[in-house]
C-alpha cells in the first residue's frame, strides 16, 4: 500500500512538471534577458565582456547548455527552473521524511508561477542554499559552504545566511567562510581577468547602486520613494538583524533562525512578489517542529494566493497589473512575509 501511495506521488509530481513546462512564458520579463545572455555563450563570447549580465555569472552557462539541447524556444528557457522547483521539493522530502511538506512547496503558488510562468532562476539558487542548510545540519559542512557558493554565485540572496550559519557552527566558521571565498574566487577568477571592468560594473557596482524597483518597504525606508541616498536608510534593517542576533539566535534553531533572515531580506528588497520563493521553502523544511499546526501552514499557502489574486485583481481594475504591483507590491510583499514570520513564531512556543 505505501508503495503505491509513493508511486503516486512520483506520478502527480511528473504531471505537474509537464504541465509547468506547458504553461505559456509571460510576455515580458527577465527570462528573455537571460536566453540573451546564453546565446553569447553559446556563439563563443564572454558574459560582461560580450553582452551585459548584471548577476554573479554561473546561472547564464548553465542555462546554454540547456538551449543547445533543447533548442532557443520557449520551454528551454525555462527548464532549468522547473527542475530544480521539482529537485527542491525532493530535498525538502528527503530532510523532513514526509509527503505534505513536499507538496506544500510545489503547489505553493508564487515559487509555482514564477518558475512557470516567468522563467526565473532564482529558485535554482535557491535550490543550492537549502541544499546548503540541510548538508551543515548532517555536519558536511565543506560540501554545505561548496553548495553556499553556488548559490551565492548565481543570485545574491543566500549571503545573508552566512552569519546564522556561521554562528551555528562552533569550530570551523574560519574554514567555512574560506571554503565559501574561495569557491567563489574560483567561479569569478575568469571573469576578473579577461573582462575586468565590466565584471566589475554589471556583477558588483550594478548591485550595490541599483535603482529602486517599486514601492518597497526597502525604499521607504531607505528614502528612495523620495530620491534621498539610499545609504541612509540601511542601517534601520542592519539593527533589526542585529537585534534579532542578539535577541534569538540559538544553535538548535538553524533553519528558523534561516528563514527568518532570509524573510527579512526580502521584505526590505525591491518589490518583486517571486522573491517569495526564497523564504517559502525554508519555512517549510521547519515542518517537523510544526507539523501538529497545519493551520499556520495553510496561512502560509493561502497568503500567497491572496497575494497573486490581488494583484491580479488590481491589474484588472486599475488596467496594468504591472504598474500595480510596483504601487501596491510592498503590501503583498509585507503580508506574505508576516504570514511566513507568524508560522515561525510558534517554534519559540
Amino acid at each position: 500500500m505505501m508503495k503505491r501511495i509513493t508511486w503516486i506521488c512520483y506520478a502527480s509530481l511528473f504531471v505537474t512538471t509537464v504541465i509547468m513546462v506547458l504553461f505559456p512564458l509571460s510576455p515580458t520579463g527577465d527570462v528573455y534577458y537571460f536566453a540573451n545572455a546564453a546565446r553569447t555563450i553559446l556563439a563563443g563570447g564572454l558574459i560582461y565582456r560580450d553582452v551585459e549580465w548584471t548577476y554573479p555569472p554561473l546561472y547564464a552557462y548553465l542555462m546554454a547548455p540547456a538551449m543547445l539541447i533543447l533548442g532557443d524556444q520557449s520551454y528551454a528557457w525555462k527548464i532549468l527552473p522547473i527542475i530544480f522547483h521539482m529537485a527542491t521539493g525532493i530535498l525538502i522530502l528527503k530532510a523532513t521524511r514526509s509527503w505534505t511538506p513536499l507538496f506544500l512547496y510545489v503547489f505553493s503558488p508564487l515559487p509555482f508561477l514564477a518558475s512557470s510562468i516567468w522563467g526565473s532562476f532564482d529558485v535554482v539558487a535557491g535550490f543550492f542554499t537549502v541544499l546548503a542548510l540541510v548538508l551543515l545540519l548532517r555536519g558536511r559542512h565543506a560540501l554545505s559552504a561548496i553548495s553556499l557558493a553556488v548559490g551565492i554565485n548565481m543570485k545574491y540572496f543566500p549571503v545573508v545566511l552566512l552569519i546564522p550559519m556561521l554562528l551555528y557552527l562552533k569550530r570551523e566558521r574560519v574554514l567555512y567562510f574560506s571554503i565559501v571565498l574561495i569557491t567563489s574566487l574560483l567561479m569569478n577568477s575568469p571573469f576578473m581577468f579577461l573582462a575586468w571592468n565590466d565584471w566589475l560594473q554589471q556583477a558588483v557596482l550594478f548591485q550595490l547602486a541599483r535603482a529602486p524597483g517599486g514601492y518597497s518597504l526597502y525604499n521607504l525606508i531607505t528614502g528612495n520613494l523620495w530620491g534621498g541616498p539610499p545609504e541612509v536608510g540601511l542601517v534601520l534593517p542592519l539593527a533589526l538583524f542585529l537585534l534579532y542576533f542578539v535577541s534569538h539566535l540559538r544553535r538548535q534553531r538553524l533553519l528558523e533562525n534561516a528563514a527568518l533572515v532570509m524573510t527579512a531580506a526580502v521584505l526590505f528588497n525591491k518589490v518583486v512578489l517571486w522573491y517569495a520563493q526564497w523564504f517559502v521553502p525554508l519555512v517549510i523544511l521547519c515542518y517537523q517542529q510544526l507539523r501538529r499546526d497545519s493551520m499556520l501552514f495553510a496561512s502560509l499557502f493561502l497568503g500567497q494566493i491572496f497575494v497573486y489574486a490581488g494583484g491580479t485583481l488590481f491589474g484588472i481594475v486599475f488596467g496594468n497589473q504591472l504598474d500595480t504591483i510596483l504601487t501596491f507590491g510592498w503590501l503583498y510583499q509585507a503580508t506574505t512575509a508576516i504570514i511566513a514570520w507568524r508560522v515561525l513564531a510558534s517554534l519559540r512556543h
